[in-house]
């Protein structure tokens, strides 16, 4: 009985170390997917900025905070690569 729990343990152990880097390389891609799309908020709400001011905003506030009624982006954004 003894024998056999340890056999078990010792599968469940070597699979899990096969499975981990996997794991590692897909929340990697997960968070560089994030990241792509929260530079596109930030590159989409720059252009609106300049279309609708003919200028490039000063800081990122400007685009978060209501300017004449308008926020050209949702909220700040944390990098999720670091």
């Amino acid at each position: 009985m003894l024998v056999a729990v340890m056999f078990l343990l010792a599968i469940l152990i070597l699979s899990l170390a096969i499975a981990a880097p996997a794991v590692k390389t897909e929340l990697t891609r997960d968070r560089e997917t994030e990241t792509m799309q929260r530079g596109k908020q930030y590159i989409r709400g720059i252009q609106l900025y300049y279309r609708k001011f003919g200028r490039y905003p000063p800081n990122i506030d400007a685009l978060v905070k209501p300017t004449n009624g308008i926020r050209f982006l949702r909220k700040k954004y944390v990098d999720t690569t670091t």
